[in-house]
């Protein structure tokens, strides 16, 4: 969807009764495109966060006496070849963008078991972007083995230049139609937020509310079809077997 079609979809709907709104202009005013696109980032994040609607995955290669791996771009072979473990390229650098992390596999695609300390090859989350692998520590561990590691991706944010009137409102915003309602009512909800004040916060409440109703929904009716809509940059890879 476009970006003028958030805009105007505010105007007429959520931020009608509100100055940042522009509803008696008949559309958002341009001092305004700072706040409403920020918060359309954050809800754009949210909604990435709690849908598969970009999945990526990438390489990592153990090391010998490491059992803590980072998912950083500051441990990309690119940015960091004497000490990285992230097998990255010049033209297609891992740029950081993890939302959560989803399923760890062997080269030869065997699923590794995630926070199952009993397995024999146990992945456990210390924390949203970093591994840990105890049996890297092993007399049996092979220096240099390989594993896949899919995850949530975050969405490309939308940057609003200086002035703001060169802001391309024909910029496709990357989020299926079926989630506008969701996020137009999760910018109304920081616009009340941030307002403040008792009323304020209880429309913030209310929005909040009714956001997490939608998404509840949509999670009902598998809208998105066990992730097949997604955007899916799984690695091909070779060499290692588990």
């Amino acid at each position: 969807m476009k970006l003028s079609e958030i805009f105007s979809q505010l105007t007429y709907g959520e931020l009608k009764q509100l100055n940042v709104g522009g509803y008696e202009l008949g559309s958002i005013e341009s001092k305004d495109y700072r706040e409403i696109v920020n918060h359309i980032n954050l809800a754009l994040s949210s909604l990435y966060t709690k849908f598969p609607l970009k999945e990526s995955s990438l390489l990592l290669r153990t090391k010998k006496g490491r059992i803590n791996y980072e998912l950083s771009n500051q441990y990309a072979l690119t940015v960091n070849p004497v000490d990285g473990h992230i097998v990255d390229s010049l033209t297609n650098p891992f740029t950081s963008d993890i939302l959560r992390i989803g399923k760890v596999y062997g080269v030869s695609g065997l699923e590794l078991p995630v926070n199952d300390p009993a397995a024999d090859f146990p992945v456990m989350l210390a924390s949203y972007n970093t591994l840990r692998l105890p049996w890297v520590a092993s007399d049996e561990y092979v220096d240099g083995t390989e594993l896949m590691v899919e995850y949530r991706a975050k969405p490309a944010w939308i940057a609003v230049p200086n002035p703001a009137t060169n802001l391309d409102l024909t910029k496709d915003v990357p989020i299926p139609d079926m989630f506008m309602e969701p996020l137009l009512v999760y910018v109304e909800y920081r616009i009340h937020k941030a307002k403040g004040g008792q009323d304020g916060l209880a429309q913030a409440a209310m929005a909040k509310q009714n956001y997490e109703a939608m998404c509840a929904e949509l999670l009902a009716q598998n809208v998105l079809n066990s992730s097949n809509a997604v955007t899916n940059t799984k690695l091909e890879l070779n060499g290692w077997n588990i």
